[in-house]
């Protein structure tokens, strides 16, 4: 099994209410844009676009594996399925000021999950979006990255995903043109998939086959989907700005997203970061 660096945090470990707590003060602390403009895009674009051939992250410039060597030796297997395998959000990870950007280098290796989806989580992130988690469904087929990730970069990764668990998942099957794995490390969201129309809701942006038909959401509509649900009498756009602003909003309306939630269900996963 893998071993997370010292350095990792141990969010599992807490109890309920210091779990609570610590998202709370990390919501809280989130840094988030003056420009209402940019705040509401930010949320409607999400996952953001990943690339549909494998590439590296070099510097602040995705470069197609062909033209780089892959580098795997003391990486770890990262499961990527919302938008952790676009650019522009592993920019915004590990590339904040121009000494990081200058020293990046992550592969992201693009193909297809087979017998899992990429759902809606019962939750809001503290930039606006319902934001993506992993549900088991067999006979999908979906797209998703795996990112090799170094120590350094698994740690900043588990520092951004607090409202994630991290998880070892077994017994699954990656493939594509570049890479295959049947294990990795993966973030599951610690709310549960969106359940409020009874069933998970896969997320419209992430091509998949072997889905229902008439299932999947854009960003937009879900958002608009939680916003009617929850009783928000305001435009979505207000809506999103106004979580975004007012964390115990969010917060809020996140646990009466979860009363209806359903839960990760998958028996070869082990939690890393307790």
């Amino acid at each position: 099994m893998f071993e997370l660096p010292v350095e990792t945090p141990r969010l599992s470990a807490l109890s309920e209410a210091d779990l609570r707590a610590e998202i709370r003060r990390r919501v809280r602390a989130y840094p988030i844009a003056s420009d209402p403009a940019e705040i509401v895009a930010r949320a409607l674009d999400y996952p953001y676009t990943t690339p549909d051939s494998s590439y590296v992250l070099v510097g602040e410039q995705p470069v197609p594996l062909d033209q780089h060597p892959l580098v795997e030796e003391g990486r770890c297997p990262v499961l990527a399925y919302g938008s952790n395998g676009s650019p522009e959000a592993l920019l915004r990870k590990f590339a904040r000021d121009d000494a990081e950007a200058e020293r990046l280098v992550l592969p992201v290796l693009v193909g297809e999950l087979e017998d899992f989806d990429v759902v809606y989580s019962s939750h809001f992130s503290a930039y606006g979006p319902l934001p993506a988690t992993l549900h088991h469904t067999p006979g999908v087929r979906v797209k998703a990255c795996i990112t090799l990730l170094t120590s350094e970069q698994v740690v900043r990764m588990v520092e951004t995903e607090f409202h994630y668990s991290l998880r070892h998942l077994r017994g699954l099957r990656f493939a594509s043109p570049d890479y295959s794995c049947s294990e990795v490390v993966a973030f599951v969201s610690r709310h549960g998939a969106l359940g409020i129309g009874g069933s998970p809701v896969p997320l419209a942006a992430i091509s998949a086959s072997g889905r229902r038909p008439a299932t999947s959401l854009s960003q937009r509509d879900a958002l608009e989907s939680a916003r009617r649900w929850l009783g928000a009498d305001e435009e979505l756009d207000d809506f999103i700005l106004a979580n975004v602003r007012d964390a115990e909003r969010s917060l809020a309306h996140t646990e009466a997203l979860k009363r209806d939630r359903i839960e990760f269900d998958y028996e070869d996963a082990v939690i890393l970061d307790r």
